[in-house]
């Protein structure tokens, strides 16, 4: 398990080299908050989304409200050593993603560093976090199972029972 968490800390390494110090582009990671590892999880289970947002007022919060209740709900649930990731690291605002996501050549550089992540975990499961986490990972045939993202059921409390109930039904029954 440390050789994981050492073969993620060189990946995270060359990413902030790449894109933060040799292009300036604002990157980011799912931190290790308490008992949740975040990016450093190394467990059979890789939950992704889209890319690291902005939030609407351009927030940029080490960890926001809607991401520590999902940590929250994580821990409860028992996924603490779960991966968290993005498929894009580049830190944008929705705007920004749309027109990220027509420079192709981009893209697929983004999705190398995420097949990266997949080599080392090695998961056994790779939960989608949201439709264009799951729409970006059908288009480069990486399998998955979509689950509601966090940021709308904590909007929408209504759906936080599902979102359990697939976390539970993906990760714990595969």
């Amino acid at each position: 398990m440390a050789n994981k968490k050492l073969e993620l800390e060189r990946l995270r390494e060359r990413i902030i080299k790449k894109y933060y110090i040799q292009k300036w582009n604002e990157v980011w990671f799912f931190p290790k908050v308490g008992k949740i590892e975040g990016y450093y999880g190394t467990s059979k289970a890789m939950l992704v989304g889209s890319n690291p947002s902005l939030g609407s007022k351009g927030y940029k919060s080490l960890i926001s409200k809607k991401l520590k209740w999902f940590y929250d709900i994580l821990e409860k649930e028992g996924y603490s050593n779960a991966h968290l990731t993005d498929v894009i690291k580049l830190r944008m605002n929705n705007k920004e993603f749309e027109d990220f996501k027509k420079n192709e050549n981009e893209v697929k550089k983004q999705i190398k560093i995420l097949k990266e992540e997949i080599d080392i975990i090695k998961p056994k499961n790779i939960l989608a976090m949201g439709k264009k986490a799951k729409k970006i990972l059908d288009e480069y045939n990486i399998p998955s199972r979509q689950i509601t993202h966090y940021s709308r059921v904590y909007r929408f409390k209504k759906d936080k029972e599902k979102m359990i109930k697939q976390l539970r039904e993906y990760l714990w029954k595969n």
